[in-house]
C-alpha cells in the first residue's frame, strides 16, 4: 500500500478515471490500493469541483454496488513538480 499525498492521489485518481471511463470510487480504490476510502471521495470531490471529471449516476443492480461513476470532462489534469 503506497500513502499518497492529496495531490498525488488525485493526479492518480485522474489518471485511473482517464485511462478506465465509467469508473467507481470502489474500483479505484482497490486498484490503487488505497485504505482509507475517505481519501478517494474527497479527491474525487475536489476534481469534481475543480471541473476535471464529472458524477455520472448509474441504477443500482446486482452486479452494480456503486450508483455513481466519474468520467473525465475534457479539462486535462496535469501533475504539479
Amino acid at each position: 500500500m503506497y500513502n499518497y499525498t492529496m495531490k498525488e492521489l488525485k493526479y492518480e485518481a485522474y489518471k485511473y478515471i482517464l485511462n478506465h471511463s465509467c469508473t467507481s470510487p470502489n474500483d479505484i480504490e482497490k486498484d490503487l490500493d488505497i485504505k482509507n476510502g475517505l481519501d478517494v471521495m474527497v479527491a474525487l470531490s475536489e476534481l469534481r469541483e475543480e471541473g476535471y471529471i464529472i458524477l455520472k449516476p448509474v441504477p443500482l443492480s446486482l452486479s452494480n454496488s456503486s450508483s455513481v461513476r466519474y468520467i473525465v470532462s475534457g479539462k486535462e489534469y496535469e501533475k504539479e513538480i
